[in-house]
């Protein structure tokens, strides 16, 4: 499968004390779950989803394998579940 970009929007990259990009310190992992309308259950099933496919799962009736995912990332899921 295809990786799918993540775009996040920040006001200001923190730095080193060498000028350059303080990756560890970027606010990463962005929350991926959005739980609005989902049971305990489904933000469960979601925050797998969004950890192993790295999108943002807001709908119960989500498609898994229209949101990235594919063979090796299905028995990703189904080894967590």
């Amino acid at each position: 499968a295809a990786l799918v970009p993540l775009l996040a929007v920040v006001d200001d990259l923190p730095t080193r004390t060498s000028g350059k990009v303080d990756r560890a310190a970027l606010p990463w992992p962005l929350s991926t779950v959005d739980a609005t309308g989902l049971s305990p259950t489904e933000t469960w099933l979601a925050e797998g989803w969004a950890e192993i496919l790295g999108v943002s799962v807001d709908d119960p009736k989500a498609d898994f394998f229209t949101h990235g995912g594919g063979s090796l990332t299905a028995a990703q899921v189904v080894a967590r579940i």
